[in-house]
């Protein structure tokens, strides 16, 4: 089930968007569902980190799939729910220089995927666009 779908498009390089997208370091400045998250090293497929949700419990954080400077796909299991966040970017043309877009999307899957994710769709819905938008002030910050 689908609980929610947003981009923006920011001002820089798509290299530089990429390296701020997988930079897990950084993740807590711009993702306000996230109070803390580590991995063991840089993400790639098959690396599993703690992620310690915002007003939540800690869940373990799995990159299920990578295609570089393209996408990314992570997921973790809560409540019988599996929480899918799919993070794509490309290059846009524009005259007035670089610009990427960045396309991000969450679904929920599982037993209890009905339940949990009409809880958390609203909430989510409100809150990406603020994410997104200080990701992008991120992005064009460094460029």
């Amino acid at each position: 089930m689908q609980l929610v779908s947003h981009e923006v498009t920011a001002s820089a390089h798509l290299e530089r968007v990429w390296s701020k997208l997988v930079d897990w370091h950084t993740w807590t400045q711009w993702d306000g569902g996230m109070e803390r998250i580590t991995f063991d090293g840089p993400i790639d497929v098959g690396a599993v980190g703690k992620l310690k949700l915002k007003g939540g419990p800690e869940v373990l954080l799995h990159i299920s799939n990578m295609n570089e400077e393209q996408s990314y796909t992570d997921y973790f299991e809560l409540w019988g729910t599996r929480f899918i966040f799919h993070h794509e970017i490309s290059s846009k043309a524009t005259e007035g220089g670089p610009a990427v877009r960045i396309h991000f999307s969450a679904e929920a899957e599982g037993a209890t995927a009905f339940l949990f994710g009409n809880l958390l769709r609203g909430p989510l819905a409100a809150s990406v666009p603020k994410w997104m938008n200080d990701f992008k002030r991120l992005c064009e910050a460094t460029t």
